[in-house]
């Protein structure tokens, strides 16, 4: 269901990853360098009722992707029609129309506690952390020509990705945190 390199004329730069690792507010910082509209999928999903049921195991919606996608899509057409750049935000983001994928990672350490602080059960945060360690938004991406693999445990750098973008090439910055992870997921 990928969308690489969306044709209309316009930036649309997808920024994905686990959750707690900083997609909302990266997306906030690019959008005011970038004077940029934000498309936030969590807050679209939920306002419209955009998925298909829900996981009570994994306390998660089922997404309904297609509906989704064509909802950004309508969004994108009508809403912000003289746009220049949009981001779109969100664990899903690089299913959406794209021209750019920012992919964010975070020291598993760091992202365990983030994700227990937002009050995730001990199962969430482990299967999250998995996703993590899988690199299974990355891996999803891949097929995509701009895409960036941005850590962000720290401070993030913005003019990196103004720079990437503007020199509009595929950067994959590969991150290994093979020993991190046996850390955190051996306590599970």
């Amino acid at each position: 269901m990928k969308n690489c390199n969306y044709k209309t004329g316009k930036r649309i730069i997808s920024i994905t990853g686990t959750p707690g690792t900083g997609k909302t507010m990266l997306a906030e910082k690019l959008a005011q360098k970038l004077n940029a509209e934000i498309i936030n999928l969590t807050g679209i999903v939920n306002k419209n009722n955009l998925y298909a049921g829900i996981d009570k195991e994994r306390d998660t919606k089922i997404v309904d992707e297609f509906q989704l996608k064509k909802f950004v899509v309508n969004l994108i057409e009508t809403k912000f029609p003289d746009s220049e750049n949009i981001i779109i935000e969100g664990l899903l983001s690089h299913f959406m129309p794209a021209t750019h994928i920012i992919v964010l990672r975070t020291n598993p350490l760091v992202l365990k506690k983030r994700l227990e602080l937002r009050g995730y059960s001990k199962a969430k945060v482990k299967e999250n952390l998995e996703a993590e360690f899988l690199g299974v938004c990355l891996e999803e991406s891949l097929g995509c020509k701009n895409i960036l693999e941005l850590d962000t445990t720290g401070n993030v750098n913005l003019n990196l990705i103004l720079n990437w973008l503007k020199e509009g090439g595929r950067i994959i910055k590969e991150i290994d945190r093979a020993e991190d992870f046996c850390e955190v997921l051996g306590e599970f």
